[in-house]
């Protein structure tokens, strides 16, 4: 299960300590099983035509799930498998895969890689729209800067709801990053909330809206999440839509 359902079913969540434990029980697996692992993976990259039957799907499912088990042991012929996919890649499942595989590693290759699909779907909104998507969901410890980056991109706009969802949206199911203990992406998501509000509430509500579970959280990041909702609570031209969510998430 992702982090985020792991963390719902626990009645005070630590997204740091629960990225630790899950990316440990990953890695275990991992190395215990590596040699099955490595099997499957070997038996299902055999060239094939694309297919969009339901065996195929699968098999591309269960490929990329075990190249990204055996990318947690961050090693070099793993990160090897990884930008060969990538490169060799001759659908965009294969290729999306292992691209989000290669934005949670630490090697040469990866800004190479995000250049490189940039350059090959920049004019596919839907493809570009995960493009922003897949590095807001890293694990890096330097996600934050990327997103803030990102805000900046010429190809990101206020004014795009889809791409604002693809991003902000994103990043905010990110919950070891975007919860991070330092809050600057709750500091983010505010100054961000407030921009889009004043020409599309609904969608300034619904980013908002993940302030909603601010109880399940520990003391400190429940803290800063109520003291941002506080502070919106207090904005004179805040939107009916956004207002209504801040007020309800206050209320717990």
């Amino acid at each position: 299960p992702s982090e985020r359902v792991l963390g719902q079913s626990m009645q005070i969540c630590d997204p740091a300590a629960l990225h630790t434990a899950r990316e440990f029980v990953r890695r275990e697996i991992a190395v215990a099983h590596y040699a099955d692992l490595r099997a499957i993976y070997d038996e299902l990259s055999t060239a094939e035509e694309y297919s969009l039957d339901q065996i195929a799907v699968n098999r591309r499912r269960l490929k990329n799930t075990v190249l990204a088990y055996l990318s947690s042991r961050e090693n070099e012929e793993t990160t090897r498998l990884v930008v060969e996919q990538f490169q060799s890649a001759n659908n965009m499942t294969d290729s999306q895969a292992a691209l989000r595989i290669l934005l949670d590693l630490t090697c040469e290759q990866r800004d190479a890689a995000i250049q490189t699909f940039y350059d090959r779907w920049k004019s596919n909104p839907l493809v570009l729209d995960k493009w922003f998507t897949l590095q807001a969901v890293s694990k890096r410890e330097d996600t934050f800067q990327s997103v803030l980056e990102l805000t900046h991109h010429s190809d990101f706009h206020l004014s795009n709801p889809n791409r604002v969802r693809a991003l902000l949206g994103a990043f905010t199911q990110n919950q070891v990053r975007f919860h991070a203990i330092d809050g600057a992406g709750y500091t983010l998501l505010r100054d961000y909330v407030l921009k889009i509000d004043t020409n599309n509430p609904q969608l300034a509500a619904r980013l908002i809206s993940v302030f909603n579970d601010n109880h399940r959280f520990d003391d400190q990041r429940q803290t800063m999440m109520r003291g941002h909702l506080e502070q919106l609570a207090q904005v004179t031209e805040l939107s009916k839509d956004v207002r209504e969510i801040v007020e309800r998430a206050l209320k717990f």
